[in-house]
Protein backbone atom coordinates (compact mmCIF):
# COMPACT_ATOMS: atom_id res chain seq x y z
CA UNK A 1 0.00 0.00 0.00
CA UNK A 2 1.25 3.69 -0.87
CA UNK A 3 2.38 6.05 1.47
CA UNK A 4 0.85 8.86 1.82
CA UNK A 5 2.13 12.13 3.18
CA UNK A 6 0.29 15.78 3.05
CA UNK A 7 1.53 19.06 2.61
CA UNK A 8 -0.13 22.44 2.10
CA UNK A 9 0.42 23.97 -1.55
CA UNK A 10 2.53 27.04 0.18
CA UNK A 11 4.48 24.70 2.40
CA UNK A 12 7.35 23.78 -0.68
CA UNK A 13 9.73 22.79 2.43
CA UNK A 14 7.58 19.86 3.70
CA UNK A 15 7.52 18.93 0.13
CA UNK A 16 11.42 18.39 0.48
CA UNK A 17 11.40 16.97 3.53
CA UNK A 18 9.38 14.23 2.93
CA UNK A 19 10.52 12.92 -0.56
CA UNK A 20 14.28 13.25 0.20
CA UNK A 21 15.10 10.29 1.42
CA UNK A 22 11.94 8.51 -0.20
CA UNK A 23 12.26 6.67 -3.24
CA UNK A 24 9.51 6.74 -6.36
CA UNK A 25 8.16 10.06 -4.91
CA UNK A 26 4.84 10.53 -7.04
CA UNK A 27 2.45 13.84 -6.79
CA UNK A 28 -1.15 13.68 -5.46
CA UNK A 29 -2.14 17.15 -5.55
CA UNK A 30 -6.16 17.51 -4.11
CA UNK A 31 -8.00 20.33 -6.52
CA UNK A 32 -10.25 21.52 -3.57
CA UNK A 33 -11.99 23.88 -6.04
CA UNK A 34 -12.14 26.02 -8.81
CA UNK A 35 -9.88 29.29 -9.26
CA UNK A 36 -6.91 26.95 -7.99
CA UNK A 37 -5.27 26.74 -11.38
CA UNK A 38 -2.94 29.87 -10.98
CA UNK A 39 -1.27 28.18 -7.48
CA UNK A 40 -0.79 25.08 -9.26
CA UNK A 41 1.17 26.74 -12.08
CA UNK A 42 2.51 28.84 -9.58
CA UNK A 43 4.08 25.64 -7.71
CA UNK A 44 4.70 24.03 -10.85
CA UNK A 45 8.28 23.83 -10.48
CA UNK A 46 8.49 22.64 -7.49
CA UNK A 47 6.22 19.72 -8.25
CA UNK A 48 8.28 18.49 -10.79
CA UNK A 49 11.74 19.19 -8.66
CA UNK A 50 10.29 17.15 -5.71
CA UNK A 51 8.39 14.47 -7.54
CA UNK A 52 9.19 13.92 -10.66
CA UNK A 53 12.43 15.42 -11.61
CA UNK A 54 13.56 14.25 -15.21
CA UNK A 55 11.63 11.18 -15.51
CA UNK A 56 8.30 13.50 -15.92
CA UNK A 57 6.36 11.03 -13.80
CA UNK A 58 2.73 11.34 -13.96
CA UNK A 59 0.93 13.18 -11.81
CA UNK A 60 -2.54 12.38 -9.94
CA UNK A 61 -5.31 15.37 -9.59
CA UNK A 62 -7.21 14.45 -7.69
CA UNK A 63 -10.87 16.46 -6.79
CA UNK A 64 -14.66 15.93 -5.22
CA UNK A 65 -17.90 16.79 -6.91
CA UNK A 66 -18.16 20.25 -5.34
CA UNK A 67 -17.41 23.79 -5.31
CA UNK A 68 -15.97 23.90 -9.17
CA UNK A 69 -13.04 21.25 -8.12
CA UNK A 70 -13.55 18.97 -11.07
CA UNK A 71 -13.37 21.75 -13.25
CA UNK A 72 -10.36 23.07 -12.25
CA UNK A 73 -8.67 19.54 -12.73
CA UNK A 74 -9.59 19.26 -16.35
CA UNK A 75 -7.91 22.44 -16.81
CA UNK A 76 -4.69 21.51 -14.71
CA UNK A 77 -4.78 18.42 -16.56
CA UNK A 78 -4.33 20.41 -20.28
CA UNK A 79 -1.87 22.18 -18.76
CA UNK A 80 0.28 19.12 -17.86
CA UNK A 81 -0.44 17.45 -21.29
CA UNK A 82 0.61 20.48 -23.13
CA UNK A 83 4.08 19.90 -21.01
CA UNK A 84 3.94 16.36 -21.78
CA UNK A 85 3.03 15.26 -18.45
CA UNK A 86 0.52 12.59 -17.93
CA UNK A 87 -2.12 13.88 -15.61
CA UNK A 88 -4.21 11.01 -13.73
CA UNK A 89 -7.48 12.49 -12.96
CA UNK A 90 -9.01 10.77 -10.40
CA UNK A 91 -13.34 12.23 -9.48
CA UNK A 92 -14.75 11.32 -5.70
CA UNK A 93 -18.08 11.18 -6.57
CA UNK A 94 -20.40 12.90 -4.41
CA UNK A 95 -21.17 10.14 -1.88
CA UNK A 96 -17.51 7.88 -2.19
CA UNK A 97 -18.05 3.96 -1.44
CA UNK A 98 -16.37 1.27 -0.71
CA UNK A 99 -15.55 1.00 -4.56
CA UNK A 100 -13.95 4.46 -4.80
CA UNK A 101 -11.53 3.75 -1.95
CA UNK A 102 -10.32 0.79 -3.25
CA UNK A 103 -9.98 1.73 -6.79
CA UNK A 104 -8.23 4.71 -5.27
CA UNK A 105 -6.10 2.92 -3.46
CA UNK A 106 -4.86 1.45 -6.43
CA UNK A 107 -4.76 4.09 -8.39
CA UNK A 108 -1.87 5.41 -5.58
CA UNK A 109 -0.38 2.25 -5.78
CA UNK A 110 -0.07 2.26 -9.25
CA UNK A 111 1.06 5.81 -9.80
CA UNK A 112 4.97 5.65 -9.15
CA UNK A 113 5.37 2.75 -11.80
CA UNK A 114 3.01 4.53 -14.24
CA UNK A 115 4.49 6.22 -17.32
CA UNK A 116 3.56 7.58 -20.30
CA UNK A 117 1.04 10.15 -21.80
CA UNK A 118 -2.83 10.22 -21.48
CA UNK A 119 -4.96 10.13 -24.71
CA UNK A 120 -6.07 13.52 -26.39
CA UNK A 121 -7.62 14.29 -29.23
CA UNK A 122 -4.67 14.34 -32.09
CA UNK A 123 -4.44 17.68 -34.37
CA UNK A 124 -6.70 17.93 -37.23
CA UNK A 125 -5.63 21.69 -38.98
CA UNK A 126 -9.18 22.93 -40.60
CA UNK A 127 -10.40 19.30 -41.42
CA UNK A 128 -12.65 19.48 -38.70
CA UNK A 129 -14.40 21.53 -39.92
CA UNK A 130 -16.79 21.79 -42.64
CA UNK A 131 -16.83 24.62 -45.26
CA UNK A 132 -19.99 26.29 -44.60
CA UNK A 133 -18.50 26.58 -40.92
CA UNK A 134 -15.26 27.95 -42.47
CA UNK A 135 -17.48 30.61 -44.04
CA UNK A 136 -19.08 31.29 -41.24
CA UNK A 137 -16.21 32.19 -38.90
CA UNK A 138 -14.70 34.08 -41.66
CA UNK A 139 -14.93 37.95 -41.52
CA UNK A 140 -16.81 37.33 -37.61
CA UNK A 141 -15.44 40.28 -35.05
CA UNK A 142 -14.73 38.39 -31.59
CA UNK A 143 -15.11 40.62 -28.75
CA UNK A 144 -12.45 39.87 -26.01
CA UNK A 145 -13.83 42.03 -23.09
CA UNK A 146 -11.34 42.17 -20.29
CA UNK A 147 -8.96 39.19 -21.29
CA UNK A 148 -8.87 35.88 -20.02
CA UNK A 149 -9.38 35.08 -16.90
CA UNK A 150 -6.35 34.27 -14.69
CA UNK A 151 -7.23 30.62 -13.83
CA UNK A 152 -7.36 29.65 -17.98
CA UNK A 153 -3.85 28.35 -17.92
CA UNK A 154 -4.02 26.02 -20.20
CA UNK A 155 -6.65 27.57 -22.41
CA UNK A 156 -4.97 30.39 -24.56
CA UNK A 157 -4.83 30.34 -28.17
CA UNK A 158 -2.23 31.83 -30.92
CA UNK A 159 -4.39 34.84 -31.69
CA UNK A 160 -2.29 35.56 -34.87
CA UNK A 161 -2.77 32.24 -36.68
CA UNK A 162 -6.12 31.51 -35.68
CA UNK A 163 -7.11 34.64 -37.17
CA UNK A 164 -5.02 33.98 -40.69
CA UNK A 165 -6.66 30.43 -40.75
CA UNK A 166 -10.21 31.41 -39.97
CA UNK A 167 -10.40 34.99 -41.40
CA UNK A 168 -11.97 36.50 -38.05
CA UNK A 169 -10.91 39.16 -35.92
CA UNK A 170 -10.29 39.16 -32.39
CA UNK A 171 -11.38 42.87 -30.90
CA UNK A 172 -9.76 43.42 -27.54
CA UNK A 173 -12.19 45.79 -25.03
CA UNK A 174 -11.23 47.18 -22.22
CA UNK A 175 -13.09 46.34 -18.92
CA UNK A 176 -13.12 49.81 -17.74
CA UNK A 177 -15.33 50.95 -21.29
CA UNK A 178 -17.99 48.50 -20.10
CA UNK A 179 -18.19 49.90 -16.38
CA UNK A 180 -18.17 53.50 -17.57
CA UNK A 181 -21.20 52.19 -19.81
CA UNK A 182 -22.81 50.06 -17.19
CA UNK A 183 -22.84 52.89 -14.53
CA UNK A 184 -23.77 55.54 -17.49
CA UNK A 185 -27.24 53.22 -18.18
CA UNK A 186 -27.86 52.70 -14.17
CA UNK A 187 -28.03 56.82 -14.00
CA UNK A 188 -30.34 57.12 -16.70
CA UNK A 189 -32.25 53.95 -17.07
CA UNK A 190 -35.79 54.80 -16.35
CA UNK A 191 -38.26 52.20 -14.57
CA UNK A 192 -41.05 51.92 -17.39
CA UNK A 193 -37.94 50.15 -19.36
CA UNK A 194 -36.92 47.92 -15.75
CA UNK A 195 -40.59 47.14 -15.60
CA UNK A 196 -40.29 45.86 -18.96
CA UNK A 197 -37.58 43.83 -18.74
CA UNK A 198 -38.86 42.23 -15.24
CA UNK A 199 -41.70 41.38 -17.25
CA UNK A 200 -39.43 39.54 -19.81
CA UNK A 201 -37.23 37.83 -17.02
CA UNK A 202 -38.45 35.06 -15.13
CA UNK A 203 -38.99 34.63 -11.30
CA UNK A 204 -36.64 35.89 -8.71
CA UNK A 205 -34.87 33.49 -6.28
CA UNK A 206 -36.38 33.61 -2.74
CA UNK A 207 -34.35 32.47 0.25
CA UNK A 208 -35.70 28.80 -0.42
CA UNK A 209 -31.93 27.30 1.04
CA UNK A 210 -30.70 26.65 -2.63
CA UNK A 211 -29.66 29.49 -4.04
CA UNK A 212 -28.40 32.02 -1.26
CA UNK A 213 -29.66 35.14 -0.45
CA UNK A 214 -32.99 36.12 -1.91
CA UNK A 215 -32.80 38.52 -4.81
CA UNK A 216 -34.39 42.06 -4.62
CA UNK A 217 -35.52 44.09 -7.57
CA UNK A 218 -32.49 46.46 -7.73
CA UNK A 219 -30.82 43.16 -8.16
CA UNK A 220 -32.39 42.57 -11.53
CA UNK A 221 -32.21 46.02 -12.60
CA UNK A 222 -28.67 46.31 -12.12
CA UNK A 223 -28.40 42.60 -13.87
CA UNK A 224 -30.45 44.38 -16.63
CA UNK A 225 -28.19 47.35 -16.83
CA UNK A 226 -25.30 45.28 -17.72
CA UNK A 227 -26.88 43.60 -20.43
CA UNK A 228 -27.95 46.55 -21.99
CA UNK A 229 -24.23 48.01 -21.31
CA UNK A 230 -22.62 44.49 -22.95
CA UNK A 231 -25.66 45.32 -25.84
CA UNK A 232 -24.07 48.79 -26.49
CA UNK A 233 -20.50 47.42 -26.37
CA UNK A 234 -21.85 45.09 -29.38
CA UNK A 235 -23.59 47.98 -31.03
CA UNK A 236 -20.49 49.84 -30.98
CA UNK A 237 -17.59 47.66 -31.90
CA UNK A 238 -20.22 45.20 -34.61
CA UNK A 239 -19.44 42.27 -32.78
CA UNK A 240 -20.80 39.17 -33.75
CA UNK A 241 -19.57 37.12 -30.52
CA UNK A 242 -17.84 37.87 -27.19
CA UNK A 243 -16.54 36.65 -24.21
CA UNK A 244 -15.71 38.46 -20.87
CA UNK A 245 -13.53 38.30 -18.09
CA UNK A 246 -16.71 38.51 -16.16
CA UNK A 247 -15.01 38.23 -12.23
CA UNK A 248 -13.99 41.34 -12.87
CA UNK A 249 -17.13 43.53 -12.80
CA UNK A 250 -18.27 41.52 -9.37
CA UNK A 251 -15.84 44.29 -7.15
CA UNK A 252 -16.67 47.49 -9.03
CA UNK A 253 -19.78 47.33 -10.36
CA UNK A 254 -21.44 44.70 -7.30
CA UNK A 255 -23.31 42.58 -10.34
CA UNK A 256 -22.60 39.94 -12.76
CA UNK A 257 -22.99 39.27 -16.44
CA UNK A 258 -24.87 36.06 -16.17
CA UNK A 259 -28.25 37.63 -17.42
CA UNK A 260 -26.82 39.71 -20.25
CA UNK A 261 -24.84 36.62 -22.19
CA UNK A 262 -28.00 34.81 -21.82
CA UNK A 263 -30.05 37.76 -23.25
CA UNK A 264 -27.55 37.88 -25.67
CA UNK A 265 -27.48 34.23 -26.46
CA UNK A 266 -31.34 34.41 -27.00
CA UNK A 267 -30.75 36.90 -29.62
CA UNK A 268 -28.40 35.55 -31.39
CA UNK A 269 -25.03 37.19 -30.24
CA UNK A 270 -22.90 34.10 -29.20
CA UNK A 271 -21.39 35.14 -25.63
CA UNK A 272 -19.65 33.09 -23.46
CA UNK A 273 -17.61 33.76 -19.77
CA UNK A 274 -14.38 34.06 -18.48
CA UNK A 275 -12.61 35.12 -21.43
CA UNK A 276 -12.44 31.47 -22.41
CA UNK A 277 -11.45 32.14 -26.21
CA UNK A 278 -11.77 28.37 -26.81
CA UNK A 279 -15.35 27.44 -25.56
CA UNK A 280 -16.71 30.77 -27.33
CA UNK A 281 -15.35 29.27 -30.63
CA UNK A 282 -16.84 25.78 -29.75
CA UNK A 283 -20.03 27.51 -29.19
CA UNK A 284 -19.69 29.75 -32.81
CA UNK A 285 -18.95 26.15 -34.42
CA UNK A 286 -22.13 24.74 -32.79
CA UNK A 287 -23.96 28.01 -34.24
CA UNK A 288 -22.56 27.81 -37.75
CA UNK A 289 -23.44 23.82 -38.04
CA UNK A 290 -27.27 24.55 -37.01
CA UNK A 291 -28.00 27.34 -39.25
CA UNK A 292 -27.28 30.07 -36.77
CA UNK A 293 -30.13 29.01 -34.99
CA UNK A 294 -27.76 26.32 -32.24
CA UNK A 295 -28.16 27.24 -28.69
CA UNK A 296 -25.72 25.64 -26.50
CA UNK A 297 -24.90 25.93 -22.80
CA UNK A 298 -21.23 26.61 -22.01
CA UNK A 299 -20.67 24.85 -18.58
CA UNK A 300 -18.17 23.47 -16.06
CA UNK A 301 -17.71 19.36 -15.30
CA UNK A 302 -19.03 18.80 -11.92
CA UNK A 303 -18.64 15.31 -10.81
CA UNK A 304 -18.58 12.02 -12.60
CA UNK A 305 -19.97 8.97 -11.71
CA UNK A 306 -18.07 5.80 -13.22
CA UNK A 307 -20.31 3.47 -12.74
CA UNK A 308 -23.36 4.90 -14.40
CA UNK A 309 -21.33 6.59 -17.24
CA UNK A 310 -22.55 10.37 -16.06
CA UNK A 311 -21.45 13.80 -15.83
CA UNK A 312 -22.86 16.87 -14.05
CA UNK A 313 -22.01 19.96 -15.63
CA UNK A 314 -23.11 23.59 -13.97
CA UNK A 315 -22.92 26.91 -14.82
CA UNK A 316 -24.69 30.26 -13.49
CA UNK A 317 -25.94 31.73 -17.08
CA UNK A 318 -27.73 29.51 -20.19
CA UNK A 319 -29.47 31.07 -22.71
CA UNK A 320 -32.95 31.31 -21.60
CA UNK A 321 -34.54 30.22 -24.64
CA UNK A 322 -32.95 26.77 -24.04
CA UNK A 323 -34.96 26.22 -21.38
CA UNK A 324 -38.14 24.76 -20.03
CA UNK A 325 -38.28 27.87 -17.32
CA UNK A 326 -36.22 29.07 -15.02
CA UNK A 327 -35.70 31.22 -11.94
CA UNK A 328 -32.78 34.03 -11.55
CA UNK A 329 -30.91 33.30 -8.02
CA UNK A 330 -27.59 34.61 -6.92
CA UNK A 331 -24.44 34.01 -8.53
CA UNK A 332 -22.62 30.66 -7.26
CA UNK A 333 -19.10 31.97 -6.51
CA UNK A 334 -19.94 35.25 -5.37
CA UNK A 335 -23.59 35.31 -4.22
CA UNK A 336 -24.39 38.89 -5.16
CA UNK A 337 -26.06 39.89 -8.31
CA UNK A 338 -28.26 37.93 -10.85
CA UNK A 339 -27.39 34.32 -12.00
CA UNK A 340 -29.54 31.59 -14.32
CA UNK A 341 -31.50 29.25 -12.80
CA UNK A 342 -32.53 26.93 -15.96
CA UNK A 343 -34.36 23.79 -16.37
CA UNK A 344 -33.55 22.06 -19.60
CA UNK A 345 -35.35 19.26 -21.58
CA UNK A 346 -34.61 16.08 -20.87
CA UNK A 347 -33.30 14.19 -24.38
CA UNK A 348 -30.57 13.80 -26.32
CA UNK A 349 -27.52 16.26 -26.50
CA UNK A 350 -24.56 16.84 -28.02
CA UNK A 351 -21.11 17.68 -25.87
CA UNK A 352 -18.36 19.61 -27.58
CA UNK A 353 -15.32 21.11 -26.90
CA UNK A 354 -12.64 22.69 -29.61
CA UNK A 355 -9.40 23.46 -28.47
CA UNK A 356 -5.63 23.80 -29.11
CA UNK A 357 -3.35 26.84 -29.73
CA UNK A 358 -4.23 26.93 -33.12
CA UNK A 359 -8.22 25.51 -32.26
CA UNK A 360 -7.26 22.34 -34.42
CA UNK A 361 -8.40 19.99 -31.86
CA UNK A 362 -11.83 18.83 -30.89
CA UNK A 363 -14.04 16.16 -29.07
CA UNK A 364 -17.39 15.44 -29.33
CA UNK A 365 -19.69 12.62 -28.21
CA UNK A 366 -23.50 12.39 -27.75
CA UNK A 367 -25.29 11.46 -25.03
CA UNK A 368 -28.56 12.25 -23.14
CA UNK A 369 -29.37 14.52 -20.12
CA UNK A 370 -30.82 12.71 -18.08
CA UNK A 371 -32.02 14.91 -15.02
CA UNK A 372 -31.59 18.80 -13.64
CA UNK A 373 -29.92 18.71 -10.59
CA UNK A 374 -29.98 20.89 -7.56
CA UNK A 375 -26.92 20.32 -5.16
CA UNK A 376 -26.57 23.77 -2.96
CA UNK A 377 -22.67 23.73 -3.73
CA UNK A 378 -22.60 24.32 -7.71
CA UNK A 379 -23.36 26.97 -10.44
CA UNK A 380 -26.83 27.44 -11.12
CA UNK A 381 -28.11 25.52 -14.10
CA UNK A 382 -27.02 21.99 -13.21
CA UNK A 383 -27.71 18.66 -15.69
CA UNK A 384 -26.40 14.85 -15.41
CA UNK A 385 -25.70 13.92 -18.72
CA UNK A 386 -25.28 10.34 -19.63
CA UNK A 387 -22.98 8.92 -21.99
CA UNK A 388 -23.30 6.47 -24.32
CA UNK A 389 -21.05 4.13 -23.50
CA UNK A 390 -18.30 3.58 -21.41
CA UNK A 391 -16.17 3.91 -23.97
CA UNK A 392 -17.23 7.78 -24.51
CA UNK A 393 -17.10 8.49 -20.72
CA UNK A 394 -13.38 7.00 -20.84
CA UNK A 395 -12.70 9.53 -23.68
CA UNK A 396 -13.68 12.45 -22.12
CA UNK A 397 -12.08 11.18 -18.95
CA UNK A 398 -9.01 11.38 -20.89
CA UNK A 399 -9.14 14.41 -23.79
CA UNK A 400 -7.76 17.13 -21.69
CA UNK A 401 -9.15 20.27 -23.48
CA UNK A 402 -9.64 22.78 -20.52
CA UNK A 403 -12.03 23.45 -18.27
CA UNK A 404 -15.68 23.97 -19.82
CA UNK A 405 -17.35 22.06 -22.52
CA UNK A 406 -20.87 22.79 -23.89
CA UNK A 407 -23.87 21.37 -24.76
CA UNK A 408 -25.92 21.74 -27.69
CA UNK A 409 -29.54 20.19 -28.02
CA UNK A 410 -30.05 17.49 -30.73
Amino acid sequence: MAEVEMALADNTAAWEAGAVEAENVSAVCFIATGGTEEIFERHFDDVLRVCCGAMLRPIMILSDGLHNSFAASFEICTFLHRRGIQGILVNAPLCPDADFFSSFGKALDDLSSATGQNEVVTSAGTAYYPENVLKYYSGRKIGLIGGESAWLIASHIDRDAVEVSFGCKFVDVSIKELEMNYFEIRQTGTASMMRGYREMCGVLSGNDGRFGKARSEEDLCDALNMYLALKRMCEKYRLDALTIKCFDLLGPCRTTACLGLALLNDAGTVSGCEGDIPTLWTMMYAQATAGGKGMTFMANPSSSDTGECTVDFAHCTVPIAMTESFSLPSHFESSIGIGVAGILPLGRYELLKIGGEALDRMFRVEGEVIENTHVVERCRTQVRFKFDSRIDFDKFMSNRLGNHVILCRL
